[in-house]
């Protein structure tokens, strides 16, 4: 007990106790950054203005990163999220930023609308040429038929 009153005491002394709520803003505003950014992003599709920067990425390493950042989310709703990918190393040509950016949108609606207790999974493949194909499953409800 007098340990835990210590830490507690420590916490107090270096004022950490209020750090979730700095973190939770710090939070906060890195999301009204990436809000702000794909509006922009969707400004300079629409009037055919982007440039995209394409790189060589590693397919399944870039859908690893993705997966990892979404799993404690996916765990949340007691989701489990199944990555079928190629073997690490193949290569594909894509603006990277915004393919992840496609990636994490992707996954992140699975998430959302996946019943708890089911999977989401993220199938990648390479095709013929230097072409690959992506594919986000969920259990979710899917898009309605009007909105298609």
């Amino acid at each position: 007990m007098a340990h835990l009153d210590r830490s507690v005491q420590i916490l107090v002394t270096a004022n950490l106790l209020k750090a979730p709520r700095v973190f939770l803003r710090a939070i906060a505003a890195q999301e009204l950054q990436t809000l702000i950014d794909s509006l922009l992003l969707v400004a300079k599709l629409e009037s055919g203005k982007i440039i995209l920067n394409y790189t060589e990425v590693d397919l399944c390493a870039l859908c690893i990163s993705a997966l990892a950042d979404v799993e404690e989310i996916a765990a949340q709703k007691n989701l489990i999220s199944i990555g079928e990918l190629p073997q690490p190393g193949g290569i594909v040509k894509v603006d990277a930023a915004i393919f992840r950016r496609v990636l994490d949108n992707l996954l992140s609606n699975a998430i959302k609308f996946s019943p708890s207790n089911t999977q989401v999974i993220l199938r990648a493949e390479y095709l013929e040429g230097k072409a690959a194909k992506v594919q986000v499953a969920d259990f979710g409800p899917g898009v309605r038929q009007d909105l298609r």
